[in-house]
């Protein structure tokens, strides 16, 4: 199944180097990948299978980010380990899964298809009807190896940044539930990997607890 690393940061606001992550996805996600050895290009952000998610916790904004690569957060100006706590290992975790497992979950993703334009050339288009969202996250959960019990959307949030002169966008939607694994390494790809469009700036971080 492969190491994987959950680091959980603080931000320091006073920062510059803070302020423009926070404006700027693709800056985050650049702030980030300056923690792992020599990852500095899309291919290697999956090969790291790098994500991250930004909480509020009380008060405050921290980060939770995974990578299959121990990071090194003295190399990132304006973060520090939460509480000193040093990334730890998910080495135990997949074992630990059961079929049938029944786990609370928190996501962020962006439910979108793919829509034809005039040039002919497909776009992805954010599902502006909530039903149509939850078809598409209940698509992804067969996909991933689950099964949504219990699904309600929290909120909305807009991410937003510039990459090469060009400008990112995404609509992600918080979905907070409970769900039941049906395949355990499907299950396990799909929370170490990531699931739906947009990985590399905040979205698609399964957050699971016991129920």
């Amino acid at each position: 199944s492969g190491t994987v690393y959950l680091s959980r940061l603080t931000l320091d606001l006073s920062h510059p180097s803070t302020q423009r992550a926070l404006r700027d996805c693709n800056d985050m996600h650049r702030n980030l990948m300056r923690a792992l050895p020599k990852r500095d290009s899309d291919a290697l952000r999956a090969e790291e299978s790098l994500l991250y998610r930004l909480l509020t916790v009380q008060g405050r904004p921290s980060l939770y980010v995974t990578s299959r690569s121990l990071p090194d957060w003295s190399l990132v100006a304006g973060v520090d380990l939460w509480q000193g706590t040093a990334p730890v290992s998910f080495d135990n975790l997949h074992e630990k899964l059961s079929l049938g497992q029944k786990l609370r979950f928190n996501l962020i993703t962006s439910p979108t298809k793919k829509e034809r334009r005039e040039s002919k050339l497909s776009a992805r288009v954010f599902l502006r009807d909530e039903n149509e969202r939850l078809d598409w996250l209940k698509n992804k959960a067969d996909k991933h190896g689950f099964s949504i019990l219990r699904v309600v959307e929290k909120e909305q949030r807009h991410i937003h940044g510039i990459r090469q002169g060009a400008q990112i966008d995404y609509t992600g939607i918080v979905f907070d539930g409970e769900l039941a694994i049906m395949d355990i390494d499907a299950f396990w790809i799909a929370y170490t990997n990531g699931i739906g469009p947009g990985k590399a700036y905040g979205l698609g971080m399964l957050m699971i607890g016991r129920i």
